[in-house]
């Protein structure tokens, strides 16, 4: 399966604004932003129904409270947090 779809943003709202350390000024933080609406684009005429059915799941979860930001990597803290949780709930259990 190659890329069959185009995912394009169409409506979002702004979350919250994070500060950064030594930047006191309002227009230098990183703002969070909730997608409301996106449009998929199929870069083919006919789109199987498995293809179509995955297509439709994946609007589904970006329109339910799906976050994101130009410049604040949202993903890896919580990355970081689950890789540590894992090896202490381990490290604990053993």
């Amino acid at each position: 399966m190659g890329v069959e779809h185009l995912v394009v943003l169409t409506a979002k709202g702004e979350v919250c604004r994070m500060p950064h350390r030594g930047q006191p000024s309002p227009s230098q933080c990183s703002v969070i932003y909730e997608v409301q609406e996106v449009e998929l684009i199929s870069f083919k005429e006919q789109v199987s129904k498995p293809v179509s059915n995955l297509a439709e799941g994946l609007k589904k979860v970006l329109e339910c409270g799906f976050y994101f930001s130009y410049t604040l990597d949202l993903t890896s803290n919580s990355s970081r947090r689950d890789r540590y949780s894992s090896f202490s709930q381990k490290e604990y259990l053993e």
